[in-house]
């Protein structure tokens, strides 16, 4: 896994860190409604990933992967999480600056 800091380097994730982030997601998981998906539009190979995939799977969310095209177009990403009731999403920098 790489991290998603100013210069990417490859990580080592445990299973422990994993479940720290378990719990820490599904402390903030109240303030989402249980029937809400969590959209996951990050590269797999950086943690935000780990974030997206595991606070919804292991909180009985829905996970929508949303695709890269999808992604840079505002009014179909608007409509995707209109859609599929996505109801939290993560924008790194990066995804911000290539979507501007």
């Amino acid at each position: 896994m790489f991290s998603c800091g100013s210069d990417p380097e490859g990580i080592l994730i445990e299973h422990r860190n994993v479940t720290q982030l378990v719990v820490c997601e599904a402390s903030l998981a109240r303030y989402i409604p249980p029937a809400a998906s969590i959209a996951h539009m990050s590269n797999i190979e950086f943690d935000v990933a780990t974030t997206e995939i595991f606070s919804a799977l292991l909180t009985g969310r829905t996970l929508v992967r949303i695709d890269s095209l999808v992604i840079l177009d505002p009014r179909k990403l608007a409509e995707k999480f209109m859609q599929e009731r996505v109801r939290s999403a993560v924008f790194s920098a990066s995804l911000l600056k290539s979507a501007s």
